[in-house]
C-alpha cells in the first residue's frame, strides 16, 4: 500500500503476518502483527536514513581547462566532401519537393480516410463543431505572435 504525505496508512491484517515497510532513501523495517484483542492497532514506525555514497564522477575527460581548451582548438573538423553531401541532402527545397511528390496516397489509404471522415462525422452528429474564431488562447497566441514580428519573418509563397 501507499501513505499519504504524513506517511500514515491504514492496512488489514492478521496475527502473525509480516509486513516490509520501505521508502526511498531509508532503510527497511520488518515488522510482525501482534495477536491482539482489539479490532484496531496503531503502531509508530520510525524508518532509519540510508546513504549510499555514490564515487566521484569526472564529467570532462580533460583535468584542466587549458587541456580542454588545446583540445578544442587541435580538434579537426570533417571533410569538406562531406559537410558539402550533408548540406545537399538537407536542402530545404529539394526535401519539400520529396515530401510532396511521395505523399501520393493509394487506394487503401484513401478508403481508411473517407471511413475515419465518417466514423468521426457519425459519433460527433449531435454536437456543435467548434469555431477556431472563438478560442481565446488562439488569439492570445495569434497576438504574440504578430507582437513578435512571425508574421514579417516567414514567405507568404511557400
Amino acid at each position: 500500500t501507499t501513505t499519504g504525505v504524513t506517511g500514515f496508512f491504514s492496512l488489514p491484517t492478521l496475527a502473525g503476518d509480516s509486513i516490509v515497510i520501505s521508502a526511498i532513501g531509508y532503510k527497511k523495517r520488518f515488522f510482525r502483527m501482534p495477536d491482539v484483542k482489539e479490532k484496531a492497532y496503531a503502531v509508530l514506525i520510525e524508518l532509519k536514513e540510508d546513504v549510499t555514497l555514490l564515487p566521484t564522477v569526472e564529467i570532462f575527460p580533460y583535468p584542466t581547462e587549458e587541456a580542454f581548451k588545446d583540445a578544442f582548438l587541435t580538434m579537426q573538423l570533417p571533410d569538406e566532401k562531406e559537410y558539402n553531401a550533408v548540406r545537399k541532402n538537407l536542402d530545404q527545397e529539394l526535401l519539400t519537393r520529396m515530401m510532396y511528390e511521395s505523399l501520393t496516397p493509394d487506394p487503401q489509404a484513401n478508403y481508411r480516410y473517407v471511413m475515419n471522415q465518417s466514423q468521426f462525422a457519425a459519433s460527433n452528429r449531435n454536437f456543435y463543431r467548434s469555431n477556431p474564431l472563438l478560442n481565446p488562447i488562439a488569439w492570445a497566441q495569434f497576438i504574440k505572435s504578430v507582437k513578435r514580428g512571425d508574421l514579417k519573418k516567414k514567405k507568404w509563397k511557400e
